[in-house]
């Protein structure tokens, strides 16, 4: 039974990098490509069905074409530097982050109700609630959430939690279960609803 006790993160590590301006070029450079080489193709077979050709339009059209071409090209070659950039970053913050011994007291069931066409859906996602002492004081933090049940993965409370220069925190070193036979810890839950209206 080894691997059955997992945590499945609700995102993936890359979702918290933005860039809506270099996506929004991306996008738009995209489909200026798609759209020019239809009517390229347009002009062709217009040209080719015995109609009258119009050059003027299909070196329009190329010209359209290739300058969205290199939009698209320039917009995804920056975008996947910036990513690049942002990870080395965020590893180099987490090397360096100060590493604080943690316990987990609770486990947090989030529960967004989601009103669409006057039917509710329920999106549940699980986090544990964490406390670490710090040079300060005592601290509560939230984990990442996940989108399995994980309030029988865990055979330890103890984590290490991370606090980056920026002051974000990550949490570590998960202790889980291996084996059904593996001991478990029962954690209180809390439940937070939450409803969204779409």
């Amino acid at each position: 039974m080894n691997g059955k006790y997992v945590l499945q993160k609700a995102q993936s590590k890359d979702t918290d990098f933005k860039s809506p301006a270099l996506n929004m070029l991306i996008a738009l450079g995209g489909l200026g490509v798609f759209a020019g080489i239809i009517c390229i193709f347009v002009i062709l077979l217009s040209a080719l069905s015995g109609g009258r050709s119009n050059d003027q339009a299909f070196i329009a059209a190329v010209g359209i074409t290739i300058i969205c071409a290199f939009v698209f090209t320039a917009s995804y070659a920056a975008f996947n530097r910036k990513k690049k950039a942002y990870i080395k970053n965020k590893k180099s913050m987490l090397t360096n982050a100060k590493r604080f011994s943690g316990h987990i007291v609770g486990i947090v069931k989030n529960i967004r109700h989601v009103e669409y066409m006057h039917e509710t859906f329920d999106e549940v996602t699980w986090s544990f609630k964490i406390e670490y002492t710090d040079d300060v004081g005592t601290k509560t933090i939230n984990s990442d959430l996940y989108l399995n049940d994980i309030t029988q993965v865990l055979k330890d409370d103890r984590v290490s939690v991370l606090v980056l220069s920026d002051g974000a925190t990550a949490v570590k070193n998960f202790h889980l279960r291996n084996e059904t036979s593996d001991p478990v810890i029962d954690m209180p839950v809390e439940e937070v609803e939450r409803r969204d209206e779409n």
